[in-house]
């Protein structure tokens, strides 16, 4: 009864696969050998004739694998058959290729048993694709060459890092392989990823394990900007509603941001703290549309041999204007740093230890209203120092904690140049000294206790003060007979040249700018710096 089952079998592949016979039967007791039968197509329905027809053991790296037997290469027949005997039992992959019509066909998991033989479900023809893989941002590449396991399909790493793997069959992959002779191969996709037939599929950072989309949101639902902003510094806070810090690296160094297109993004570790599950990461934007909900930026994770790109010279350049910023997120009694490459560190006065404090973006700075402020060292004659009638803006994250008819300063070139503060007459103010003109000053109510973003712009003749992203004034107040001195170095929290004008509250994230940055700018500042971000949304 076996022995006719068996041979029921045979027949019934025999006539299938005629051509075949003589190799899928052994000796004389009747017995099978181990073999594969199956079946190609073309597009069109029609017998795949003269396809080259591979056969590999499922895990076959073609460029440290023995080089494949003459029994695991075939040709199909006029019928599109084609067979393999006298195969181990195991698992393989077959690959088919036809040269005429450019098109390949990928059969994966196909199991062979003892003293058996599998067919192949149908395999149909497609064109073939190609994929493109940039390894670029891993400065420690563990490997020579990719490939993909149980094809011949390999390729080197360029110099540049890159690596094009072509003639592949159309289809979903799920595992291609970073190799060379002295390392553990490594899977290098962190998800399967379709290759479109006759097209490329492109692989960004395919090191990194994790990855995120994140919507960049300028319409009436999200930030309501409606004109494009260009060169802008993106706020991302992380915290545990929207990021795993298990998958990264303590440090962060791991996090990278990229384009639609693949291009990479500049960006700057304010603070990762990943003991308490927060971060504030500054990204650079070339253009955030307006009036826009789907543009998207991607965030990656989960390299562990990354090195740590964090770059703030490049996030905020001073060939755009910025020619300093203070995230004030140092612990206390230390130094402001610059984030800019002008340097412009701020140096500690009467600070302690207990001036860092939660702030807007990540930490700030409180400052006692009686001793304490920073001194830019070296701004007296440097880029700080705007002409009259100059280009450029002030503007900071305050906290008030006093309105007392005295003033309190929060940027301070003199009381003969450049201020933005809280003056005398309890307002908020921009001012600045023009000769024959004299003090020119725009300014409006004030808030006590509670974060507000001030910003304060010089263009020429033409002053503004904003508060949250708002114009509030632009009508110049002078007062007559005042002479200009630019002679003293910057100061935050203090009035320049004299022991006055102390700031009482807290500052976060002052910045000077050498331009004028226009109001769609200015209002999405403030809408994705604030607290609850309408910018940013994970998706």
């Amino acid at each position: 009864m076996v022995v006719r089952t068996v041979f029921t079998a045979i027949i019934f592949i025999l006539i299938q696969f005629i051509s075949c016979s003589d190799q899928l039967v052994g000796g004389a007791g009747g017995e099978t050998t181990n073999g594969i039968v199956g079946m190609i197509r073309n597009a069109d329905d029609t017998p795949a004739s003269n396809t080259i027809v591979k056969l590999f053991p499922d895990d076959y790296d073609p460029v440290s694998g023995n080089p494949l037997p003459l029994s695991f290469v075939d040709t199909a027949d006029e019928e599109g058959n084609y067979c393999f005997d006298h195969i181990d039992s195991g698992s393989y992959t077959i690959l088919s290729r036809n040269q005429q019509t450019m098109s390949s066909a990928l059969s994966r998991d196909v199991s062979v048993s003892n003293d058996s033989i599998t067919t192949v479900p149908e395999a149909k023809l497609n064109h073939c694709g190609s994929i493109l893989l940039d390894l670029s941002s891993s400065d420690e590449i563990q490997g020579e060459y990719v490939y993909i396991p149980g094809t011949d399909i390999s390729s080197s790493i360029d110099s540049a890092g890159s690596v094009f793997l072509t003639d592949v069959p159309a289809g979903t992959l799920s595992v291609i392989m970073l190799a060379n002779e002295n390392t553990v191969n490594q899977n290098i996709l962190r998800n399967k990823i379709t290759v479109p037939a006759g097209d490329t599929a492109i692989i960004e950072l395919p090191l990194w394990k994790y990855n995120r989309k994140l919507v960049l949101n300028t319409s009436i639902s999200g930030a309501n900007v409606q004109g494009d902003v260009y060169g802008f510094p993106v706020l991302i806070r992380l915290n545990t509603r929207n990021f795993n810090f298990s998958q990264a690296e303590n440090d962060g160094k791991d996090i990278r941001f990229v384009t639609t297109v693949g291009r990479l993004l500049a960006y700057e570790i304010e603070r990762w703290d990943s003991e308490n599950k927060r971060a504030e990461i500054w990204v650079k934007v070339d253009t955030i549309f307006g009036n826009n909900s789907s543009q998207t930026i991607t965030m990656y994770w989960g390299n562990p041999d990354a090195i740590d790109k964090s770059n703030s010279n490049m996030v905020f350049d001073t060939a755009a204007g910025f020619q300093g910023v203070w995230h004030m997120s140092q612990a206390g009694n230390t130094t402001a740093f610059d984030a800019t490459a002008n340097h412009f560190d701020g140096t500690p006065c009467n600070m302690n230890e207990n001036s860092s404090v939660d702030g807007m973006a990540g930490l700030a700075q409180r400052f006692d209203g009686d001793s304490s402020y920073f001194t830019l060292s070296g701004t007296a004659d440097s880029k700080l120092n705007f002409p009259q009638n100059g280009t450029y803006a002030l503007s900071a994250w305050v906290y008030t904690e006093v309105i007392d008819s005295t003033g309190h300063y929060i940027i301070s070139k003199g009381d003969r140049s450049y201020n933005l503060n809280l003056s005398g007459f309890d307002l908020w103010e921009i001012y600045d000294i023009v000769d024959g003109s004299g003090l020119q000053s725009i300014y409006t109510e004030p808030a006590l206790k509670e974060w507000k973003y001030l910003t304060g712009v010089r263009n020429g003749e033409e002053m503004r003060l904003y508060v949250d992203g708002v114009c509030m004034d632009s009508n110049l107040v002078i007062k007559i007979g005042v002479v200009r001195n630019d002679a003293y170095d910057v100061q935050i929290g203090k009035r320049a040249e004299s022991d006055y004008g102390y700031w009482n509250g807290m500052l976060d994230e002052v910045c000077i700018m050498s331009i004028a940055p226009g109001p769609d700018w200015i209002k999405l500042c403030y809408m994705n710096q604030r607290k609850d971000d309408k910018l940013v949304i994970f998706e």
